[in-house]
């Protein structure tokens, strides 16, 4: 039976699935199905999660046995195998030692975002999603740390997700520079293919010209309306495998379309956008040193860059 030998780590709603449905489109790279079965993050550990969607989501769809995992793969003869479960990054105290027992020859790909874009968006997500019942960014913001020591699950860990240096950190002290691909969301949607083509040369693999590099996936926004809200989130709490099924028999490029049209975009908040500049200010410095530290000859982006 095949096994994983590269993941995809995070952080979430920063390209990753983007990112895993290119490199899908290549023969010689395997990326599972579903993208994200979290088993670094959950591995003999069942997620016990108590926010609303976590019984339907998270709680229920993790994959946390060994054999069940390795069954993803089956046969798979590419020569990348992977999955994409930006869990891996956040829950870094839990994956780090599964990936040191289970795959420790693995190779790490991480694609980091302006957080406090990170933040925003995320939350717009969950809206989409019919899991955030809240309607202003703000107030799920003040909510946040209520959440989190409710036990509610990290897609509402909303600032936390974005403090990358702390999750970051551990994975090079353990892995090493030389094993984690650094990416920046910015990069990945101003030159797709030129990233992309970054991450076909560490995992190995000859990148293939014809592959449809710019793809939009996963987009967050606002529902337009009742019925787009009642469609959006009945469709996402559909069991994984009617998902998986759906995926096979309508193609993406029409999925996401109907998804654009159903929703809106946005804008920040002004005000929530200057408490969360403050909020990772100092974080920001930190994720700087340390990607000085291991990567110097890496360009920051201009977020990382603002003091």
């Amino acid at each position: 039976m095949a096994e994983p030998n590269f993941f995809i780590i995070g952080a979430a709603r920063s390209g990753t699935t983007m990112l895993a449905e290119v490199l899908r489109q290549h023969p010689d790279v395997f990326v599972t199905q579903p993208k994200e079965p979290s088993f670094l993050a959950y591995a003999g550990n069942p997620p016990k999660f108590t926010d609303p969607v976590a019984d339907r989501g998270v709680n229920s769809q993790a994959i946390t046995r060994y054999d069940e995992y390795l069954a993803l793969y089956g046969k798979a003869t590419a020569i990348a195998r992977g999955d994409a479960s930006v869990s891996t990054l956040y829950w870094h105290e839990r994956s780090i030692p599964n990936i040191v027992s289970y795959f420790p020859d693995a190779r790490l790909v991480v694609s980091l975002r302006d957080p406090v874009e990170r933040a925003y968006s995320n939350f717009r997500y969950n809206q989409v999603r019919g899991a955030e019942h809240v309607r202003r960014f703000e107030e799920a913001l003040d909510l946040e740390e209520q959440r989190v020591a409710a036990g509610w699950g990290m897609i509402y860990h909303l600032t936390a997700m974005g403090m990358y240096s702390r999750q970051l950190r551990p994975f090079l002290e353990q892995f090493g520079a030389e094993r984690i691909l650094v990416l920046f969301y910015e990069d990945l949607a101003r030159a797709p293919e030129t990233e992309v083509r970054r991450v076909f040369a560490f995992l190995g693999v000859t990148p293939r010209p014809e592959l449809d590099y710019d793809l939009s996936v996963n987009a967050s926004g606002r529902p337009k309306g009742g019925l787009n809200r009642v469609a959006l989130r009945s469709a996402s709490s559909l069991p994984a495998s009617t998902k998986t099924m759906i995926k096979r028999i309508v193609p993406r490029e029409a999925r996401e379309r109907l998804r654009g049209r159903a929703i809106e975009r946005v804008p920040m908040p002004e005000a929530a956008r200057i408490r969360l500049e403050a909020v990772y200010r100092e974080e920001k410095s930190e994720l700087r040193s340390l990607l000085d530290r291991h990567y110097p000859a890496v360009d920051h982006p201009a977020w990382l860059l603002a003091r």
